[in-house]
C-alpha cells in the first residue's frame, strides 16, 4: 500500500513537472535522491531526520516549479503513519505560500486523502499485531494445557500402577497369612504322617486325617478370600448407568460385553465424557426418539458404540464436543470413528495397549 501511494505522487510529478519542462541537473538530482531516501526509510528505518530534509528539499524543488510540490502529500502519509498527526498539517503553508487558490484546495484534498489511507493503514497494522499477539497467547495456551493434560494422564498412570502394586501385595500378604500358615502346618503334618507308617499306624492315621480336615479349611479359606477380593460391583459399568439414568430426553439401551473390570480409571473417565457429550448433542440437534449404547471390553481394546435414530447430518463439523472427544481418546492412544448417516453414529476405540489416534467418517 506504502508503496503504490508513493509510486503514483512520484509518476505523477515527473508526468506533470519533468515533462513539461527542462529540469536541470539539480532537480533531477534532488528527485533522485527523494526517491532513493522514501526506499531506505521503507526498507530501513523510517526516520524523522530524512522526514524532514525531503521535506526541505520538496520546498526548494517548488520553488523552481509548482508541481513537486504535489510530493507533500507523501510526506504528510509518512507523518500521520508515524504516529504525528498535527505536524502534517504544518504542509499546509507551502501550499498557501506557492499555490493558487483552487490549485491549492486540490492539494489540501490530497493531503487530507493520503493522512485518512496513512491513518486507516496505521490502525489496521495495530489491529493485525494485537490479533497476532492474540493467537500467540491462545497457542501458548493451547500448548500449555497440552501439556498439563499430557501430565495429568501420566500421573494418573502412575497412581493406577501404584494402585496395583499395592493390591497385589495386599493380596500376597492375606493369601500368606490365611492360607500359607494352614498349608506349612498340613504339610509338616504329612511328613510325620509318612514317617509313622510301620511303626505306629494309629497315630499315622490321626496325622493324615487332620491332613485331611486342614487342607479342606484351607479350601474353604483360599474360597472366601478370592471372592473378598473379586470386586462387588461392575464399578465401570455403574458409573455409565448413573449417566444414562439421569438422561430424560428420550429411551436408552444399554448393553455391556466382556469383563468390565478390565477398563482402568482413565478409560472409564473416557468413555463417561464422551457419553455425557454424545447425548447432550443428541438432545440438543438429533430429534431422536431411541439411543444405544453399547461397552465391550476384552484383553485386546475396550470399545465404546453410541448410536442414536435422528435426523443426523450432511457434514459433520468438528466442534469443541467432538474435539474434546478426540483429544481424550489421543492422549490414551485411542481413535474415535464418527458417521451421520440414518443418524448419529459414535465409536471410541482405546486399546489395552498404546497407539495412534484419528477420527475419520465411518460407515457403521
Amino acid at each position: 500500500m506504502n508503496y503504490i501511494i508513493k509510486i503514483l505522487f512520484f509518476l505523477y510529478v515527473i508526468s506533470v513537472g519533468i515533462m513539461g519542462n527542462e529540469p536541470d541537473f539539480p532537480e533531477l538530482a534532488l528527485l533522485l535522491l527523494l526517491i532513493a531516501s522514501n526506499v531506505y526509510r521503507e526498507k530501513f528505518s523510517n526516520s524523522s531526520i530524512l522526514i524532514a530534509a525531503e521535506a526541505a528539499c520538496i520546498l526548494f524543488l517548488s520553488t523552481k516549479d509548482q508541481s513537486y510540490i504535489y510530493l507533500y502529500p507523501i510526506i504528510a502519509y509518512d507523518i500521520v503513519k508515524s504516529g504525528y498527526f498535527y505536524l502534517s498539517g504544518l504542509l499546509i503553508i507551502p501550499g498557501l505560500m506557492i499555490l493558487a487558490p483552487v490549485p491549492f484546495m486540490n492539494y489540501l484534498l490530497l493531503l487530507i486523502l493520503c493522512g485518512y489511507f496513512a491513518y486507516v493503514s496505521k490502525v489496521m497494522k495495530e489491529r493485525e499485531g494485537s490479533y497476532l499477539e492474540a493467537y500467540d497467547r491462545e497457542r501458548q495456551f493451547r500448548y500449555a494445557l497440552e501439556r498439563a493434560k499430557a501430565e495429568i494422564l501420566g500421573a494418573s498412570q502412575k497412581i493406577e500402577h501404584l494402585t496395583e502394586v499395592r493390591e497385589r501385595n495386599r493380596i500376597a500378604r492375606e493369601i500368606h497369612d490365611s492360607v500359607g500358615h494352614s498349608l506349612a502346618g498340613i504339610n509338616i503334618q504329612l511328613q510325620a504322617s509318612i514317617k509313622l507308617k510301620g511303626k505306629d499306624d494309629n497315630k499315622s492315621y490321626e496325622l493324615l486325617k487332620d491332613s485331611i480336615s486342614g487342607l479342606s479349611d484351607a479350601i474353604v479359606t483360599l474360597r472366601e478370600t478370592v471372592h473378598n477380593i473379586k470386586p462387588k460391583e461392575d464399578v465401570g459399568s455403574e458409573h455409565i448407568k448413573i449417566i444414562i439414568d439421569n438422561f430424560t430426553y428420550c429411551p436408552i439401551e444399554f448393553s455391556k460385553k466382556g469383563d468390565m473390570s478390565l477398563l482402568k480409571p482413565h478409560h472409564i473417565e473416557i468413555f463417561c465424557y464422551n457419553i455425557k457429550e454424545a447425548l447432550t448433542n443428541i438432545s440438543k440437534h438429533s430429534k431422536a426418539t431411541k439411543v444405544n449404547i453399547s461397552v465391550e471390553v476384552n484383553e485386546n481394546y475396550a470399545r465404546l458404540y453410541i448410536k442414536d435414530n435422528g435426523v443426523g447430518s450432511k457434514s459433520i463439523k468438528e466442534g469443541l464436543g467432538l474435539s474434546g472427544m478426540r483429544e481424550r481418546l489421543d492422549y490414551a492412544g485411542g481413535t474415535i470413528s464418527i458417521s451421520s448417516k440414518e443418524g448419529f453414529i459414535i465409536v471410541c476405540l482405546i486399546p489395552m495397549s498404546s497407539g495412534g489416534a484419528v477420527i475419520e467418517s465411518l460407515d457403521c
